[in-house]
């Protein structure tokens, strides 16, 4: 039986409670679920960190984390399972609130403009908006058209590797023409306008104006 198999049989087992419960938000039901009941499991917990890398495992990353406390012991499955598999990951926690103690220090936080790439003075950087605005969008296409990456690879005219490497927001080898085309071979119509600036309330520049 496949990991997620198992897992799924854990959750129903030890997660799922029956019964006339009051929820958090004050709503009576018949059951909930508490996932906690498995991810501090000792036989749960470690096909936690299986099906996670799993289901993951067309990702980039090198540390996983979330929000303390829930993201705690699903973050610690995942890395002890992968130094299983000979890999590296390591974990982090989000705190829900500032911690206070001696060792904390003042730090000045600015608010960046629209433009990351300009907030870090990166070489092209209006180029490098455009680029991530216009695979943003076609990411969400593909996602909204259920499309494998090998049935978008052959609608965009290009192959598997270079479709999952876009999906990954891996933008090199990618000019801001072929992402135009890929977005044309998605149906999708294309309109650049050019104007003045207003009182130069900001830099001239290009902007891309993706519909919702």
């Amino acid at each position: 039986m496949s990991a997620k198999n198992q897992l799924r049989e854990e959750i129903i087992k030890k997660a799922v409670v029956h019964g006339k419960v009051i929820l958090s938000s004050g709503k009576e039901a018949d059951y909930y679920v508490d996932l906690r009941r498995v991810t501090l499991d000792s036989t749960a917990a470690p096909l936690v960190g299986e099906v996670m890398l799993e289901l993951t495992k067309d990702l980039e990353y090198e540390a996983v984390g979330g929000l303390t406390l829930g993201a705690d012991p699903v973050a610690t499955a995942m890395l002890h399972i992968a130094a299983q598999k000979g890999r590296k990951l390591d974990a982090f926690v989000v705190r829900k609130a500032e911690k206070g103690n001696a060792m904390k220090t003042q730090e000045t936080v600015r608010q960046g403009g629209k433009n990351i790439f300009e907030d870090l003075k990166l070489p092209d950087a209006e180029e490098l908006n455009v680029k991530v605005q216009i695979a943003y969008r076609i990411c969400e296409l593909i996602q909204k058209r259920k499309l494998t990456q090998q049935e978008a690879a052959c609608l965009l005219g290009t192959d598997q590797p270079r479709v999952s490497a876009l999906l990954r927001g891996r933008l090199e080898g990618f000019s801001s023409d072929r992402l135009f085309r890929f977005l044309n071979a998605l149906d999708q119509e294309i309109e650049i306008v050019i104007r003045q600036t207003r009182k130069r309330t900001r830099a001239p520049g290009i902007r891309v104006l993706v519909p919702a």
